[in-house]
């Protein structure tokens, strides 16, 4: 049996070899992404959370992301990552980060001075952790879900 062309052709499409990517690349710019993001969750609950613009995307939906972008392969490896005691003390980690910086700053400073501080100073982060994302991304050609 011939296959017809384009047929042929939509075959080959699925047969293509694994992405090729730097693996640690990718899990430093995914990591980046989610502290970025949960930065931004918590921030966003805070008494500053008026301030920002931005809107968080829910954890569940970012992982679901980014797993959708890297290869079959990595899934499960990326999956367990996000299931372990070490990622989920990172992410802790943020908690502390936004609670501490409006804290000391509301002790030096009236609520919307420090707000506005505090949106400055983290907006940064969060734009960093989302750009290092969309970089790699770019990079590698991955525009397109998985």
């Amino acid at each position: 049996m011939t296959l017809s062309r384009p047929l042929a052709l939509i075959m080959a499409l699925y047969s293509l070899p694994a992405l090729s990517y730097d693996q640690f690349e990718a899990g430093r710019a995914a990591g980046m992404y989610l502290a970025a993001n949960d930065i931004l969750i918590h921030l966003k609950k805070s008494q500053c959370g008026y301030v920002g613009k931005k809107e968080p995307k829910s954890e569940n939906d970012l992982k679901e992301e980014i797993l959708s972008h890297l290869s079959v392969n990595d899934r499960p490896q990326f999956r367990a990552h996000f299931a372990s005691a070490e990622f989920k003390t990172k992410m802790a980690e943020n908690i502390r980060l936004v609670d501490e910086s409006i804290s000391r700053l509301f002790a030096e400073t009236d609520q919307k001075t420090a707000c506005g501080m505090v949106w400055g100073s983290l907006g940064t982060a969060i734009d960093r952790g989302s750009g290092a994302w969309e970089s790699f991304l770019k990079k590698n050609g991955l525009n397109r879900r998985r």
